[in-house]
């Protein structure tokens, strides 16, 4: 009955607001009158019709206030009855409860399958216990039913409960756990990610039953109540039941309940708005959350759905754009007066595996459709508005980077359509000219579909030129090791090169041959007695060069540094070095005059440790300039990502760097950590690289395949526990860090954003795939085949399930997204420019929207997937790229004021 007296006395006190209401809006429109008849006759007899019209609407509103609170109150005191009030159990009474057998059907509609059992049996306390979660401010208790927190929302509530009675292991554990070593709620946080790929289709399927019986609910009402305003429709986010924070006491419920509505209308008026703009804040600021709060407390108790969907529908139109997004907690860099382009929506649902959705942005997917053209301009010219104030310190990254290229001549390939076939060309740099008779048609690496679409062939010759060699392969057909992963091999008359992966590092070795081996069984490769290449501690990248010679012993690597390894005598001889112009021995400004803020050095002749005794080879070192470091990170699930950190020397743990990280993660691939002398232009100005080898990518033993299909969750959680540990351990402030991903890479990136939205600050996507389930549901797109090995296929269920997961396209939400730069081609003939399109209107249309004005996309409307190429092409681009982290950083004013500002574009002082 203490229930029953306080919605009674709300119901109450809101008719004697409303009729304060209707007493106000009088003596408003008395006053308007008679202040407006100082002007003329004609204005005040205009302003007294609108006046009396509003009072009388506020009067109307006011009435379907009061009766509403009166009827939703006997509408408690009926749903309050008989509802039990949960008392929370001790963690002692719970662990030595007995475990009651639940119903199957319950069990399955929950997500506790067989499953989900086996899963947790190899999660281990550790895994909770050195999870990467950030920790978070310090919030009131929640009361805890039955060892469940009343912070998840109802599903995740009795799906923990059926853990706790029915899995040993998780209870073990939160017996064990909480709340000695970690709160419940971040106990639940950690088991809710671990299990994300097992349980969220029940989830999902779950919260669509419920949106239905809710929708059913209101049409219901309306069939009832024939005389009441019928419902807006409900927003598919009003179904997820909330996640609240904190408990409401008795008191914290009359405040929620009765609130200060007089608190909204105090001050003068504006003058421009009239009394409907003040009725309507009442709406946005008090009315509304008083009966969600109240709505929410039920829920959590025992009620599916809001016992008051009339008055939630009647002020929603008024609260959802304002209330969302009243307290952005970014500062997002200055705007543009130009507004954001609106794409156009046009109804299109789709269809799979029982499950429709709509997708109003499909019309993109037609590239000869000229409003898609004229989309794409609109959003390049708003990119190029955004960007303007950046148009000095791009001037000045060209330049420095063009001050880096020491090389006379440029060989490079062209392709004119986009398609990928290439014309190689020799350019002599200091001339401009390109060298008569270089062109060279047709060059590329050859690759021919089988019948079998899910393969192709590579087709080359050999050193002779007497043979040609056909190598079938598929993207999942490569054999890996536990250790290493072998990449490539060369043979020689008389040894055997291995290009292996070990801990995501490029190592050569060699055997000789022929080898002495009398086994069935697979023979180790440190039983071969293998010559490891000697390289340069800490070197990321390293390739071979041209070894057509079948006869020789000498085999030759690059291309920053030009080795030659003598096989025979286990030697080599360094024959070249790159320069790395910029940077002097004096620490000072080098030729081009391009001064650093920190002061770099190089150190000379500095004899590498691994070298073997006797030998006197040494390799120009870049250590006083820059650290480079590998780490490991802990993941989710307690496997070790591999992480390579390059930052200035000055740049230590100080929490105050900004950094940049890089990741890929798929097709087996290596993420490319080769040095390039671009990257200058960021650590000069103190930033932080980082590059992630997440699973899914290439490296040693199962690391692809634990990061496809159904594990590719692994790779996104990779991604987020690095830049969380750059953060934590102080490599990287918190405000300044930023991610980039490109192709297959920008999924992984984006898919990141979507789970958490403020670790990130700056994003950029370059050609990114986006629109993963649209595209892989239609085979008849370039490489959709081909992907099944890798991401799964949906025309499978469980695989659509767990691709439509994580889609970063279908999974974007609302709040405060980073700064992000989407960059497309046209003519992209593998990842179509409708993905990116499509997404930058998608999170335009649902994410904050002072937020998303710092999302830009720009096209490149001649290009393919690797742009148009170029060597200066390549710098203007990249000038770009990184003038776009250091805006979006806030840290253009700090640009403009160095000296950095005062460059031409050939890096010369102004």
């Amino acid at each position: 009955m203490d229930l029953w007296q306080r919605a009674k006395g709300f119901a109450e006190e809101a008719a004697k607001r409303s009729q304060e209401i209707s007493k106000e809006a009088a003596k408003r429109s008395q006053e308007l009158t008679k202040g407006a008849a100082k002007f003329s006759q004609e204005f005040v007899s205009e302003t007294a019709k609108k006046s009396k019209e509003i009072a009388s609407e506020a009067a109307k509103k006011a009435d379907l206030l009061r009766s509403e609170a009166l009827r939703a109150a006997e509408q408690i005191k009926t749903l309050t009855v008989d509802l039990p009030i949960p008392m929370p159990s001790t963690v002692g009474q719970a662990s030595n409860a007995a475990v009651v057998p639940e119903p199957g059907s319950d069990l399955e509609r929950f997500g506790v399958t067989e499953e989900l059992r086996e899963f947790v049996k190899g999660i281990t306390i550790s895994t909770f216990r050195d999870f990467p979660m950030q920790d978070e401010p310090e919030t009131s208790d929640v009361p805890t039913v039955s060892n469940v927190r009343q912070d998840l929302n109802e599903w995740q509530a009795r799906h923990a409960t059926l853990v706790l009675s029915t899995v040993k292991e998780i209870s073990n554990f939160r017996y064990e756990l909480c709340p000695r070593y970690m709160k419940e709620r971040k106990f639940w946080r950690i088991y809710f990610i671990l299990v994300d790929s097992h349980v969220a289709p029940f989830e999902k399927q779950y919260m669509e039953e419920l949106k239905k019986k809710e929708e059913q609910k209101q049409i219901d009402s309306v069939k009832e109540n024939p005389t009441a305003l019928p419902p807006t429709a409900p927003d598919a986010k009003e179904t997820e039941l909330p996640k609240s924070s904190t408990s409401l006491t008795a008191e914290d419920l009359d405040a929620f309940l009765l609130g200060d509505l007089g608190s909204d209308d105090e001050g003068l008026d504006d003058g421009k708005d009239g009394l409907d703009d003040d009725f309507d804040k009442i709406g946005s600021t008090s009315i509304l959350p008083l009966f969600d709060a109240y709505a929410a407390m039920l829920r959590g108790r025992a009620i599916l759905s809001s016992p008051f969907p009339f008055l939630s529908s009647l002020f929603f139109s008024a609260s959802a754009s304002s209330a969302s997004y009243s307290f952005c907690k970014r500062k997002p860099p200055y705007h543009p007066s130009l507004k954001p382009p609106v794409a156009k929506k046009i109804p299109f649902t789709c269809s799979a595996h029982g499950r429709t959705w709509e997708d109003p942005y499909r019309w993109m997917s037609d590239t000869g459709d000229p409003d898609l053209v004229d989309y794409l301009g609109r959003e390049n010219a708003y990119a190029d508005s955004f960007m303007a104030d950046t148009f000095d310190i791009r001037r000045s990254l060209v330049g420095e980077m063009k001050s880096r290229m020491p090389d006379k001549f440029l060989a490079y390939t062209l392709d004119i359509s986009g398609n990928e076939s290439f014309t190689l060309q020799v350019k002599d740099l200091h001339s401009g000219h390109v060298i008569p008779n270089s062109k060279v048609e047709g060059v590329v690496s050859l690759a021919w579909a089988e019948k079998d679409m899910s393969c192709c062939m590579d087709i080359t010759s050999t050193k002779d030129g007497k043979f040609i060699t056909i190598n079938s392969n598929s993207r999942t057909s490569s054999e890996e090791g536990q250790d290493v992963s072998f990449q490539d091999m060369d043979i020689f008359h008389g040894h055997l090169v291995l290009s292996i992966q070990q801990k995501g590092l490029p190592l050569f070795c060699s055997i000789d041959i022929p080898m002495s081996v009398n086994s069935e069984q697979p023979i180790k490769l440190e039983n071969l007695n293998p010559w490891f290449f000697p390289v340069p501690s800490c070197l990321c990248s390293i390739v071979a060069g041209s070894n057509h010679d079948f006869m020789s012993s000498i085999y030759r690597v690059m291309p920053d540094i030009i080795v030659d390894y003598d096989m025979g005598k286990r030697e080599f001889t360094i024959l070249h070095q790159e320069e790395v112009v910029g940077l002097t021995e004096k620490g000072e400004s080098d030729s081009y005059g391009v001064a650093f803020p920190f002061i770099f050095t190089i150190t000379k002749s500095k004899k590498d440790e691994s070298l073997e005794d006797g030998q006197q080879q040494s390799w120009t070192d870049l250590s006083e300039a820059f650290s480079c470091e590998r780490i490991e990170v802990v993941s989710h699930d307690g496997f070790m990502v591999p992480l390579t950190i390059v930052r200035p020397q000055k740049a230590k743990h100080t929490n105050q760097s900004p950094g940049l990280l890089h990741g890929y993660g798929a097709y087996g691939e290596v993420l490319d950590k080769s040095w390039c002398s671009d990257h200058i232009c960021l650590l000069s100005r103190g930033w932080v690289l980082a590059y992630a080898d997440v699973r899914g990518g290439g490296g040693e033993g199962s690391l692809h395949q634990s990061g496809t299909r159904a594990c590719k969750m692994n790779s996104i959680y990779d991604f987020t526990a690095c830049g969380m540990y750059l953060v934590n351990e102080g490599f990287v402030h918190k405000n300044k860090l930023a991610a980039i991903g490109c192709s297959a890479g920008g999924l992984l990136v984006a898919a990141a954003i979507n789970i958490y939205h403020s670790l990130f600050s700056a994003v950029i996507l370059k050609v990114p795939f986006l629109d993963i389930c649209n595209t892989m549901l239609n085979p008849c797109l370039p490489l959709t085949i081909l992907d099944y090995d890798e991401f799964g296929d949906p025309r499978n269920q469980a695989d659509f399930e767990i691709i439509h997961h994580y889609s970063p396209f279908d999974n974007i939400t609302q709040g405060c997204y980073p700064s992000v730069l989407v960059t497309a081609s046209f003519h992209d003939s593998r990842v179509g420019v409708w993905e990116a399109a499509k997404w930058v209107a998608q999170v335009r249309e649902k994410t904050c929207p002072t937020c998303s004005q710092s999302v830009i996309l720009k096209t490149n409307m001649s290009g393919g997937h690797f742009g148009e190429g170029g060597r200066y092409i390549h710098c203007e681009d990249v000038a770009f790229e990184y003038a776009f982290l250091i805006k979006a950083m806030g840290m253009l004013d700090d640009e403009k004021q160095s000296h950095y500002y005062q460059m031409d574009s050939f890096g010369k002082k102004c």
